[in-house]
């Protein structure tokens, strides 16, 4: 289980460096913007469809490999879920890493806070603590976080192949 949070990790770690470059593209990109040369709607999805492919291309370079090299489930079926899953968590993290510099007043604040969004997205992932040992009051984040989402589809996909059926486990 503990394979999953790293391969995920993997796609945090490339997408974290976002807010810094985000940060110091900033000022330009408001000028760009006061100037009609776009709006901010066009940016965002700029930023969005030009991550696709690098996204893309460090899940088939790492995630690939680790799935093979780890002895996950050896169906083509799992293994394409299993790429679905990392690009589109990767995807989701480059937009919210995206989100940090624009939300903040300066690139340091905007580091820290995406630090600590991360910190709370792991601990409310579901693999470091189960829903049971999070407060009540901070349960909700397990449900609006892509990590937990993805942590667990990649559990679903890998525990419902033919390899595990001797055993079967129920998902509540």
């Amino acid at each position: 289980a503990m394979l999953f949070l790293m391969a995920l990790m993997f796609l945090v770690s490339t997408s974290f460096p976002v807010v810094q470059i985000i940060s110091q593209q900033r000022p330009i990109f408001y000028k760009h913007v006061e100037a009609k040369f776009y709006t901010a709607s066009q940016f965002t999805l700029a930023q969005f469809v030009t991550s696709i492919p690098f996204v893309t291309f460090d899940v088939m370079c790492f995630g690939a490999s680790m799935y093979w090299m780890c002895g996950l489930a050896p169906h083509l079926d799992a293994f394409l879920v299993f790429l679905f899953i990392c690009i589109s968590f990767g995807i989701s993290m480059n937009t919210i890493m995206t989100m940090f510099p624009f939300i903040t007043p300066d690139e340091n604040t905007g580091i820290v806070s995406a630090a600590l969004y991360l910190i709370l997205s792991v601990v409310a992932s579901g693999a470091l603590s189960v829903e049971s040992m999070i407060p009540i009051a901070f349960r909700w984040m397990m449900w609006i976080n892509p990590l937990a989402w993805s942590y667990r589809a990649l559990a679903i996909n890998e525990y419902h192949t033919p390899e595990y059926n001797h055993n079967p486990c129920k998902f509540e």
